[in-house]
């Protein structure tokens, strides 16, 4: 190294300073060399290189390190060091990086603190590195900062370290399913893990453990540290036939294979498919689904059907599924739409396989006529009337189109709350009975109601009429529901104990004047609640509570 100039000096706790530059160029063109020009080489200059593990270096890794120089009378320092290959990065206040990234130096002394300096940079091990060991060479120099070149102490040093070994686990390698089995063909997946290893993923099958042939799977190859899926098609298999197979998983780290496993291929068919064909569901004035199950008889058999006004049918659509296999009765339907209303359709299934086709007898439906009436409308008596529910009962004749059907209720005739019926939806010529349970309703309190539907002639709605909620008058109405309120009257909180666990509780509460009031609800055992009713004014309050999907009433007090 050499000293450029003497910038300027410090009469403070480290004497003079004086600007150092250093240069592997020394005087022979080694770091190693050291710094001649300064002194003479001296061990009580020590250097010390840390940050690299005892284990080794990784490949693309980059490592903090640290370089100390330790001198027990000087008071100012500076180094050199370069490496064999990789990166050197994130110089430090007063060094730089050469423009090989392979040397770092310093371009400013710096301060021997109590004998001790550091100076931390990175290092980046080559992704793909072309030896194991790495070394790195140091001169350091230890300066009395007299402006002078005497009585200066350098040494030098080297740091070798070594590539961290390569540690390969074995793969692992599952089964998932054997699928799309036919004559000679059969589509096996699985899923493999190549912990971390390019991992070759293949077939072995054959008649039997012996196996004999091998295929790739897709992929063939598997990288990475989590389950690739990997799938396998086998194909120009003998016909009804017993096949052995596994997957093979193979690595530097090892090779492993699934346990042993079968399967058959199917026989050659020796029969065109079979059909039985069910009635059609669905039918509206547009839209018919055609429903039939189909023996592909051992080979692939696509399936469809054709229908129209006449036994020349005329139009096809195809069934879902469009083809069934194997030889057991399989389900299709085909959903038909854009019909004549109130008009009689011819149909056959059509079934195909590499026997023959199969046509099923004719068939044939109606669709439903246009609807010339609204839905009729009429009401029944209320039930299950108590303080908080009601349920409204009615019948519906749709009049031979679906029909719609709900109830609105409210504290007018303006109603404004709308609730589906049970069923939502009737068909048919006949009276259908519908109900709507209506909950949380106030005590004491009269609704408004009616029923309205609506078919593809129009909606219908039936006459207005009431009733009133109950008042409740006990306090035990609760027990019908297995459970307790306590303390009662309360102050900021009362308790409801069940003697089960339900699922789920609501609870509402109303002034007597029948004023809704939000209260919280929060689970404080297997099977106690605690109700919050600080924001409660003192008076009388009535209580709805569900549980489960059932009702009850009480009364609480708060004081």
């Amino acid at each position: 190294m050499k000293k450029i100039s003497i910038l300027s000096s410090f009469l403070v706790l480290l004497a003079s300073y004086f600007i150092l530059t250093s240069s592997s160029g020394g005087i022979t063109g080694q770091s190693i060399t050291g710094c001649s020009c300064h002194g003479a080489s001296n061990t009580a200059t020590g250097l010390t290189l840390s940050g690299i593990p005892a284990t080794g270096w990784v490949p693309g890794t980059t490592y903090p390190i640290t370089l100390t120089l330790t001198n027990p009378t000087l008071v100012v320092a500076g180094f050199d060091l370069s490496v064999d290959f990789g990166t050197l990065s994130n110089a430090p206040l007063g060094t730089a990086i050469t423009a090989s990234n392979l040397e770092i130096r310093h371009t400013s002394p710096q301060a021997l603190v109590s004998g001790v300096t550091t100076w931390t940079f990175d290092w980046t091990a080559p992704a793909t590195p072309t030896s194991t060991l790495i070394i790195f060479k140091i001169a350091g120099l230890a300066a009395n900062a007299n402006g002078q070149n005497s009585g200066d102490q350098y040494n030098t040093t080297t740091a070798s370290f070594i590539q961290a070994a390569v540690v390969t686990n074995p793969p692992t390698v599952s089964l998932t399913n054997v699928g799309s089995i036919t004559t000679s063909s059969a589509v096996i997946t699985g899923s493999v893990n190549a912990n971390g290893a390019n991992t070759g993923a293949s077939m072995e099958y054959g008649l039997t453990t012996a196996y004999g042939s091998t295929i790739a799977a897709t992929p063939a190859i598997v990288t990475g540290t989590t389950a690739t899926p990997v799938s396998t098609t086998l194909s120009a298999l003998a016909p009804a036939t017993l096949y052995h197979f596994r997957y093979k998983a193979s690595t530097a780290g090892g090779v492993v294979y699934t346990i042993d496993s079968t399967f058959t291929t199917l026989g050659l068919p020796t029969l065109a498919p079979t059909i039985i064909v069910n009635s059609p569901s669905t039918i509206t004035t547009t839209t018919a689904n055609i429903n039939a199950q189909v023996n592909a008889n051992n080979a692939n058999t696509t399936v469809s059907v054709e229908y129209g006004l006449t036994i020349a049918y005329g139009s096809t659509m195809n069934t879902f599924p469009s083809s069934v296999s194997g030889n057991t009765l399989s389900n299709v339907s085909a959903s038909l739409s854009s019909l004549l209303p109130n008009t009689l359709y011819h149909y056959r299934v059509v079934a195909t396989n590499s026997v023959g086709t199969t046509n099923s007898v004719d068939s044939t439906f109606t669709t439903n006529p246009v609807p010339t009436a609204v839905p009729l409308i009429i009401l029944n008596p209320i039930t299950n009337l108590t303080a908080t529910t009601a349920t409204i009962n009615a019948q519906v004749n749709a009049n031979n189109s679906s029909s719609s059907v709900v109830v609105e209720y409210g504290l007018t005739t303006a109603y404004g709350n709308l609730m589906n019926t049970t069923p939502n939806t009737v068909t048919g010529t006949t009276l259908t009975a519908v109900l709507t349970n209506l909950l949380f309703l106030t005590p004491n309190t009269t609704y408004h109601y009616r029923i309205r539907a609506s078919n593809a002639a129009g909606t219908s709605y039936s006459n207005d009429a009431t009733f009133t909620t109950l008042f409740p008058t006990t306090l035990n109405d609760v027990a019908t529901l297995n459970m307790s309120i306590y303390p009662n009257p309360c102050t900021d909180y009362f308790y409801i104990e069940t003697k089960n666990n339900p699922k789920e509780i609501n609870i509402v509460a109303y002034s007597i004047q029948g004023i809704k009031y939000p209260i919280s609800l929060s689970k404080t055992g297997f099977n106690q609640y605690q109700i919050d009713t600080k924001n409660l004014a003192k008076g009388y309050y009535i209580l709805s509570i569900m549980q489960d999907g059932k009702s009850a009433t009480s009364t609480i007090i708060k004081n």
